[in-house]
């Protein structure tokens, strides 16, 4: 049920969303986008995919994408990428610019043997609500409740035990 943005690799542009994530999310959305699985003759499921973008802060990165053939679905000339959201995408708000790279190294992994480029599209991060009073941190809280629950285990756990055997089966 989920959208597919197109990749037009004759015009290098991807389809981009109005949005794609709220500050702070993390592995929150997956967005999926199609492309034709041949471009110029060459396969591109031989390829390496990278996705790149710069967060709203001016961050650059890249995530690597794997390419899926669903040909009971889009048929067996159609991969689908699938991006996993993280946390640095949504580092803060504003606008993201990403764009996809899809690659083979040449025998020795040194330098390109094939390289294929989409022009940068742009979506944007929403600002979410993100309250910073340490005093009432409900997130610290809950983590230090975790901890000292843990540890509690802990102690219980590295008590001393005695062991009685009985045999009482009369």
């Amino acid at each position: 049920d989920e959208q597919v943005y197109k990749i037009d690799l004759n015009e290098r542009k991807a389809e981009a969303p109005s949005f794609i994530s709220v500050t702070e999310d993390h592995n929150a959305e997956i967005l999926w986008f199609s492309v034709d699985r041949f471009y110029d003759s060459y396969d591109l499921y031989n390829t390496t995919c990278w996705i790149q973008y710069v967060n709203a802060n001016g961050d650059g990165f890249y995530d690597a994408a794997p390419l899926l053939v669903k040909g009971e679905t889009y048929g067996p000339d159609t991969l689908l990428i699938p991006w996993i959201v993280s946390k640095e995408v949504g580092a803060a708000s504003g606008n993201i610019q990403f764009a996809f790279q899809f690659f083979t190294l040449s025998e020795d992994g040194l330098s390109f043997k094939y390289l294929l480029n989409t022009v940068p599209s742009t979506t944007k991060v929403l600002s979410g609500l993100i309250i910073e009073d340490p005093e009432h941190d409900a997130k610290q809280q809950f983590a230090a409740d975790t901890l000292r629950a843990i540890e509690d285990r802990l102690r219980i756990l590295e008590g001393e035990y005695s062991l009685n055997w009985t045999d009482d089966y009369n």
